[in-house]
């Protein structure tokens, strides 16, 4: 998967899950303090991403290791390079 495409999806993904207006969710838009996105909020990321992505990723890592949407995108493209979650389909 390509980049664009993960960040593309992202976009809706975090407007729909952050309940914020899609133009604003930019790769630099930092979660907490441009998207005001709290640890219910990546608790809820981390279930999307997984069921869009098919990448499992853990809440605290994303809560740690995510500070901008860009950072997700990489935690999502480093996921699908170690390979897809079982279940899911991405």
């Amino acid at each position: 998967m390509e980049r664009d495409e993960v960040l593309r999806r992202l976009r809706e993904l975090c407007a729909r899950v952050l309940s914020v207006p899609e133009e604003t969710v930019v790769p630099q838009a930092r979660l907490v303090a441009d998207l005001e996105a709290d640890s219910l909020d990546f608790a809820e990321l981390e279930a999307a991403v997984q069921e869009v992505f098919g990448v499992a990723m853990d809440e605290n890592d994303v809560m740690e290791r995510a500070v901008t949407v860009a950072d997700i995108a990489d935690l999502v493209l480093a996921g699908h390079a170690a390979g897809p979650v079982a279940g899911v389909s991405g």
